[in-house]
């Protein structure tokens, strides 16, 4: 009966987890691998061992960190100013709220902007960094969705067997 009842809640985390990887407020990735941890868990770790719950585990939290950085190493590369820096982190918190799903995108982006062009840059300079945030955003989604539909793959192979 346990066992049961941690299959049904790893697959409802890993699906809470693929619309989390869409809608920011949710924290998709780290949802999708507690749904993968407790299906291996209720499996006793035969269908997925321990070690490659640890394995994405460490994958989940780099994925975590760099969904936060890479935008802004994006702009920093190139050539953001500090204004430009701070606009894309308050824009990345801010845009959220105002954008709802779509902040993901363009709330970096503004901020970058804004802060570009605060700091005396002329639109077109200004845009650079601001494209390259969004260059950083669609690669961190992109790596949040292969890893989550990897390990949606461990968790169906071990439910079809």
């Amino acid at each position: 009966m346990i066992n049961s009842i941690f299959v049904v809640l790893g697959v409802v985390f890993l699906l809470l987890g693929l619309v989390g990887i869409v809608l920011p407020l949710l924290p998709g990735i780290l949802l999708s691998w507690t749904g993968f941890f407790l299906y291996a868990q209720a499996s006793h770790f035969q269908e997925i061992s321990f070690g490659t719950t640890m394995i994405f585990l460490g994958l989940s939290l780099a994925t975590t960190i760099l969904d936060y950085l890479l935008p802004l190493v994006g702009a920093k590369r190139y050539k953001a100013s500090k204004s430009g820096l701070f606009g894309a982190g308050l824009g990345s918190f801010l845009g959220v709220f105002f954008f709802g799903p779509l902040g993901i995108v363009f709330g970096p982006f503004l901020g970058v902007l804004v802060g570009e062009i605060y700091s005396k840059k002329s639109f077109l300079k200004a845009l650079k960094p601001a494209k390259a945030t969004i260059l950083g955003v669609f690669i961190t989604v992109l790596a949040k969705i292969v890893l989550v539909l990897i390990m949606t793959g461990f968790v169906v192979s071990g439910l079809v067997k």
